[in-house]
């Protein structure tokens, strides 16, 4: 339960929490819910402690799958790539400004997936900049889940992924040996 002092009442809610780089846990998102319905009730989001470059790891990298990272701006995208069965290391950057705050590794795969009133170029130029490669999904993900069901999806996500391991394939062709200079 959560006070909210606007309302004067207590709420049902999901906390997501969010660690950093050494799996600590640094703050949350705290999202009041519908008692009746289960929605998110009509009430303002609250963070606490610090958001920025901490996640809320929804799913790990399955190993026996291309390893893509899929990163969203919120819990219910994240949740509904969850749901669909989509492999991959889901995380959830619960602020749009903290998506470029991710710290890949050279060449990792990553998919922001975000609702169209995202704007992710300055997030896709900081990750490209420390040597990922990045592509950018957007769609109401959720929206598409209760109307189209998990295959559809899933039908949003795979071809980006292909897309990815294409583009990777390209970088390392495009890599000549003999280029190093001699000394």
């Amino acid at each position: 339960m959560v006070f909210d002092e606007e309302t004067q009442k207590s709420w049902p809610a999901l906390t997501i929490f969010v660690k950093n780089d050494k799996d600590e846990i640094t703050g949350a998102k705290i999202l009041a819910l519908n008692s009746k319905t289960c929605n998110k009730a009509d009430v303002a989001e609250k963070s606490v402690g610090t958001i920025s470059g901490s996640f809320a790891e929804i799913a790990q990298q399955n190993s026996k799958y291309s390893p893509v990272t899929i990163i969203t701006k919120d819990i219910e995208t994240a949740l509904t790539i969850r749901q669909a069965g989509v492999e991959g290391k889901i995380l959830c950057a619960i602020e749009a400004e903290n998506l470029q705050n991710y710290n890949p590794g050279p060449k990792e795969k990553i998919i922001l997936a975000v609702k169209n009133d995202v704007n992710t170029e300055k997030a896709e130029k900081v990750l490209e900049d420390k040597e990922a490669v990045v592509c950018t999904v957007k769609n109401d993900f959720n929206n598409v889940l209760k109307t189209q069901g998990l295959y559809a999806v899933r039908n949003i996500i795979s071809p980006e992924i292909r897309k990815l391991n294409e583009k990777i394939e390209s970088i390392q062709t495009n890599i000549q040996p003999g280029l190093c200079l001699k000394i």
